[in-house]
């Protein structure tokens, strides 16, 4: 009898254990729980009740429990997260500057008073200036000419001139020698050490093709991008081309009368009149006058002491 007791008994005692063991097992993930739901802070353990998530319950005196709110999924359309080393967003183009009001002057005025002015110079530096007993500037009385122009040129535009100057040089080939903005307001001496060894240079033939070219292929993003009220081109040479045929120097001078709105200056040192007989020969150079489009914008000189006045006929 009592064998049987004890075989009845057995089973039933090793199903209370079991389930003891699992009430244990599940004990403090419950106190946790509960803990949670009377002090308002999120649950720590998991199993997979909204405490379990970290989402304390909406009543914590024990009435139902609000879902948990999932997290709204990242995308393109919906706060992308940003991720390590990507480029900050593109952001809107700044709005261009207006281009100054173009002024009306005269095609055969160099400058205009009060006005901004991009003064584009190209300067013959070829071996007949300073070469052979026939030099018709061996002195570089071009320079000091152009010095001159350019006090002169200051006092035209009058007080806080907004002017800017660009150089080509020539003889066999061309060479673009730089933009200045400020040189109005250079001295003597800083006139001289910036630019006097590049004009006064001679050497080689006359290349008026490649000058046109060079001075175009600079002038031309100046004048689009930042331009002036007024543009003109102050040219000096001494010859004909040398290099090349006056037909492909003319068809170069035509693109930059275009671009210059046809205020192209030119000054045509000539050299000692030629005679026959005593009587001077008509050096009116017809090659020049082509190039500057017509003869009110084009000067010639035979004495290089004469540079000077000429020049500032121009401002005139």
């Amino acid at each position: 009898m009592v064998q049987r007791f004890f075989l009845v008994l057995l089973p039933l005692a090793f199903i209370a254990a079991c389930s003891n063991a699992d009430f244990v097992t599940k004990a403090p993930s419950s106190a946790k729980r509960i803990q949670a739901n009377a002090t308002g802070e999120p649950a720590v353990s998991g199993d997979g009740d909204a405490g379990a998530k970290g989402y304390p319950d909406a009543n914590p005196k024990g009435g139902s429990k609000s879902l948990p709110v999932k997290e709204p999924a990242r995308g393109p359309l919906n706060n992308p997260k940003p991720q390590q080393g990507s480029l900050p967003p593109a952001q809107p183009p700044k709005a261009a500057q207006p281009a100054p009001e173009a002024v009306n002057i005269p095609d055969d005025q160099f400058a205009e008073a009060g006005k901004s002015l991009d003064v584009h110079a190209i300067f013959d530096t070829s071996g007949s200036l300073t070469e052979g007993q026939f030099a018709t500037d061996p002195n570089c009385l071009r320079f000091e000419a152009f010095k001159t122009f350019v006090r002169a040129l200051k006092n035209k535009l009058g007080s806080g001139a907004d002017a800017r100057l660009s150089i080509t040089t020539f003889n066999s080939s061309a060479e673009f020698r730089g933009t200045h903005e400020g040189f109005l307001n250079l001295s003597n001496d800083e006139f001289n050490r910036k630019f006097k060894s590049k004009i006064c240079a001679s050497s080689g033939k006359t290349n008026v093709t490649d000058a046109f070219r060079v001075a175009i292929n600079e002038a031309r993003p100046l004048l689009k991008n930042s331009p002036k009220q007024v543009a003109s081109v102050l040219f000096f040479s001494d010859g004909n081309p040398t290099v090349g045929s006056d037909n492909e120097a003319l068809a170069k001078a035509e693109v930059l009368r275009e671009l210059f709105s046809n205020r192209v200056f030119g000054i045509k040192l000539t050299g000692k009149a030629l005679t026959v007989m005593g009587v001077p020969v008509d050096m009116t150079d017809n090659f020049m006058k082509k190039v500057v489009g017509s003869k009110k914008r084009l000067k010639e000189v035979q004495d290089a002491a004469d540079l000077a006045s000429t020049m500032l006929s121009f401002l005139d």
